[in-house]
């Protein structure tokens, strides 16, 4: 697999944890992540413990940046989508990414939040029509987008001045995903938004945590190159299948049995 990557085989989904196979993928290749790793908040991946400690889980999201540091471009971006947590009283899961970016100086360049509208996805009533112990329902979320280096990109005008003004608008209002295939799916118009403001076609955009995916398809339907990264091997074949149906790209049989 390591020759594979090394020989620029883009448009791939790789099995395996993320932290190992990026150690795989040449230094300075990446020119955007995009991805929402899981928010320890105890949803079922198939593989993947969704409930680890706070100590455990800020060691695998430095793990995670310590790679990105290295593989992404010095005018390269990183793009993190997270929530909050409710386990007697409520985890910043947000500042755990930014306290970690922070290690690398990495610069937060937008803090945008994301409203879910009225979904109630997440229960956290906690005492019923009391103020004894009420907990939030969180109908927002948060995207944070990095700096990697600092480098400028270059300045090529590909947005339309609508879409460009709503996008950097720090509240972005986009309903939520649900999906059979996988428990926590990505909206396509949050990596759409991301790849079309933060990369140029034919960037490679890389999403460590694909899922489903959704980066995967709007990626290729955007002309960027991609690799994705997951653990989960329903997740991989369904996602190809996903991808041949959503851009009529083919795989040739291609399946998570190849790496």
């Amino acid at each position: 697999m390591v020759d594979e990557i090394k020989d620029g085989w883009t448009d791939s989904i790789y099995q395996g944890d993320a932290v190992k196979i990026l150690d795989e993928l040449p230094n300075n290749s990446i020119d955007l992540v995009v991805t929402s790793p899981p928010y320890n908040v105890g949803v079922d991946y198939g593989e993947y413990d969704d409930d680890i400690s706070k100590r455990k889980y800020k060691i695998l999201i430095k793990d995670i940046f310590v790679q990105l540091n290295r593989k992404v471009k010095n005018d390269g971006r990183v793009c993190v989508n997270v929530g909050l947590k409710n386990d007697n009283g409520i985890v910043d899961i947000p500042s755990i990414i930014k306290e970690k970016a922070d290690i690398f100086d990495w610069d937060l360049r937008f803090e945008i939040i994301w409203n879910k509208g009225n979904s109630e996805s997440s229960t956290a009533w906690g005492s019923w029509r009391s103020p004894s112990s009420p907990r939030p329902i969180f109908n927002h979320e948060y995207i944070l987008v990095f700096d990697v280096g600092n480098e400028k990109k270059e300045s090529e005008k590909t947005l339309e001045k609508e879409e460009f003004m709503e996008y950097v608008k720090s509240v972005w209002n986009i309903t939520p995903e649900t999906s059979s295939e996988h428990p926590a799916p990505f909206p396509k118009e949050i990596p759409r938004r991301l790849i079309k403001l933060n990369s140029y076609k034919g960037d490679v955009v890389l999403d460590p945590f694909i899922g489903s995916g959704t980066t995967a398809v709007v990626a290729e339907k955007l002309d960027r190159d991609w690799i994705g990264i997951e653990l989960n091997k329903e997740y991989i074949h369904s996602s190809y299948e996903r991808i041949e149906y959503e851009t009529n790209k083919i795989f040739d049989g291609r399946s998570v049995f190849d790496y």
